[in-house]
């Protein structure tokens, strides 16, 4: 009887579709981690994209925003030295909800600088926060 090296046994064969199998598992988890971080960036992302064009409106709106006359509750402690909420909008991106609270804080120093917070909230208590200092006399 004659031994013949030229091929694989059935045992290699399992043995190297095993190990390979154990490397692509361990990469296919790390891929999946990725992605979950990645639409998570997205999301926060577009949450202070949305914050930064209601700071945009605010600047802009002409005049110096009141308090709102409706109730509204913030869902998160309101911002330190806040004195109201002046509005309350939902914007909608990406299948994803996403509300914006704008606070008018109380002015600092007796000063004419009116400073408004912008909370874009991305889930019901994580949120990312602008403030902005806008030139105008208050009534």
């Amino acid at each position: 009887m004659t031994c013949n090296d030229k091929g694989m046994t059935l045992i290699e064969i399992l043995a190297a579709i095993t190990l390979l199998s154990v490397v692509l598992i361990s990469f296919a988890s790390f891929f999946i981690q990725s992605g979950r971080v990645t639409t998570f960036n997205g999301v926060k992302s577009t949450a202070l994209q949305l914050a930064q064009n209601q700071i945009s409106k605010t600047t802009y709106a002409g005049s110096t925003l009141g308090c709102s006359t409706q109730s509204i509750s913030s869902p998160t402690p309101v911002p330190q030295g806040s004195k109201c909420i002046v509005n309350l909008t939902k914007q909608v991106s990406d299948n994803h909800t996403y509300q914006l609270y704008t606070y008018l804080l109380e002015p600092s120093n007796n000063t004419n600088l009116s400073t408004y917070v912008v909370r874009s909230y991305y889930s019901n208590t994580n949120y990312v926060e602008l403030y902005n200092y806008y030139t105008a006399k208050q009534n």
